[in-house]
């Protein structure tokens, strides 16, 4: 059996994703003392009041080790901050500092114009059809990892 990697879908995404950061999150961090993968554990915790580790990696599909070293690197970076869990005492919240919104505000016209030129190469057809495919992949993605320990 042979292996066809230019019709190897999971071989295209990654390229396709790696292609993307590359033209994207890691060229805008660069100035930055944070890496492309801080950049997207940043503007999750942007997005929330305060958010858990865990929850940091369900959104983002980051393994939870990964998401830690981010958060403890944007910690010493004094972007984020950790407090105690109110209603679960073995987790953290992590919360976005002063310092930490000012970067994600920064980034965020950069981030969204770079998003726009991708997304402009799409109709909106297109653009929502390659949602809609990306939903279904995510998904079988997610149902691969559940029963596959």
């Amino acid at each position: 059996m042979s292996l066809k990697l230019s019709e190897h879908l999971p071989f295209r995404i990654a390229v396709l994703s790696n292609l993307m950061k590359q033209g994207s999150s890691d060229f805008f961090v660069k100035d930055t003392k944070m890496t492309g993968r801080d950049w997207r554990v940043l503007a999750i915790i942007g997005l929330q009041d305060s958010i858990t580790p865990a929850e940091v990696s369900t959104i983002t599909g980051m393994d939870r080790a990964t998401v830690t070293r981010s958060i403890q690197h944007l910690e010493k970076l004094q972007l984020v901050s950790k407090k105690k869990h109110l209603s679960d005492g073995r987790s953290r919240l992590i919360a976005i500092t002063e310092k930490g919104q000012q970067t994600y505000q920064a980034l965020i016209p950069q981030m969204s114009r770079n998003g726009d030129a991708f997304q402009q190469v799409l109709s909106d057809g297109e653009f929502r059809l390659f949602l809609e495919l990306i939903d279904k992949l995510q998904s079988k993605a997610i149902d691969i990892i559940k029963h596959n320990p």
